[in-house]
């Protein structure tokens, strides 16, 4: 689940130390650059690595009316999971396909 791949990566990182782990599922790099359409952003930047929500919405300011809409719409359509870990809101790629059980 959405909610091991946070929490594998931040245990491998407090036993191994932050710089011994390199995943493709670390957080999200700290700029803001949205490339392409901003749902597409989202739903590529969360296949390969999970990116904190406060993080998500402040990237499609100024792009799109209202960012909150967007993750909503995503999250709706069970492409994006709302992951909470240690009191931090994360998006994460939904890797359940619809119909499979």
């Amino acid at each position: 689940s959405g909610e091991d791949v946070v929490r594998a990566y931040t245990v491998f990182s407090e036993v191994l130390s932050g710089d011994r782990v390199e995943l493709l599922t670390g957080p999200e790099p700290p700029r803001f650059e949205v490339v392409g359409e901003p749902e597409d952003y989202l739903l590529r930047t969360t296949s390969v690595h999970p990116m904190r929500l406060s993080h998500a919405l402040k990237a499609l300011e100024g792009l799109v009316e209202d960012p909150e809409a967007v993750v909503e719409r995503l999250v709706r359509r069970g492409e994006l999971v709302v992951v909470t870990y240690r009191g931090e809101k994360f998006l994460v790629r939904s890797f359940v396909r619809r119909g499979s059980s």
